[in-house]
């Protein structure tokens, strides 16, 4: 892949930023143009022409077609720190939950987010998918019925299951070093 490659240049290559923010912009403009429509249905100007409608970006300047993309924020993660999300110890606080970003209708999810896992890892990325999935459909569809609600309740407790398990696995496993140790 093209940014892991420079993520992983010099850093005396003084060009890599630009290089990498002008991939960033390349792919987000060759995106909107051929798949925002799959989203946002509004987001071109018609069924048959699949251009995005640059005037739903916001631009205080009146920037015109691809110009208004100059005032979103876009970033590449090339620094090696940003490339890798770690889980130190006391940082699960910090964490975002996949529905709890502070704006309306905006969702996360990535092994970044708060999850059991904490971690990062697939089933972290998998967990928060899920979790993202179930707060966007909870959000357009408050009255749950009384089905979902119960997996959901099931969900959980099978969750706060394999946790116990895993602990109380954990926890044998260090008896079972120690009286091997002793002995």
């Amino acid at each position: 892949m093209l940014v892991k490659n420079l993520s992983t240049r010099p850093r005396h290559e003084t060009a890599v930023p630009t290089e990498a923010l002008r991939l960033v912009r390349d792919t987000t403009i060759s995106w909107l143009q051929n798949n925002s429509r799959h989203l946002w249905p509004n987001s071109t100007f018609s069924q048959i022409d699949d251009g995005f409608d640059w005037n739903l970006l916001y631009d205080p300047n009146g920037g015109q077609g691809e110009q208004r993309l100059n005032f979103q924020y876009l970033r590449a993660n090339i620094d090696p720190t940003a490339c890798y999300t770690l889980s130190v110890a006391g940082s699960t606080r910090y964490r975002m939950r996949p529905n709890e970003t502070g704006c309306k209708n905006l969702f996360v999810a990535g092994d970044w987010t708060y999850t059991p896992y904490n971690a990062g890892c697939m089933e972290a990325a998998a967990t928060s998918g899920v979790e993202a999935a179930h707060a966007l459909f909870a959000r357009h569809d408050a009255s749950l019925s009384l089905w979902m609600q119960f997996v959901y309740f099931l969900k959980r407790i099978a969750r706060s299951i394999c946790r116990l398990l895993i602990s109380i696995a954990i926890f044998g496993r260090r008896i079972v070093h120690r009286v091997a140790r002793r002995q």
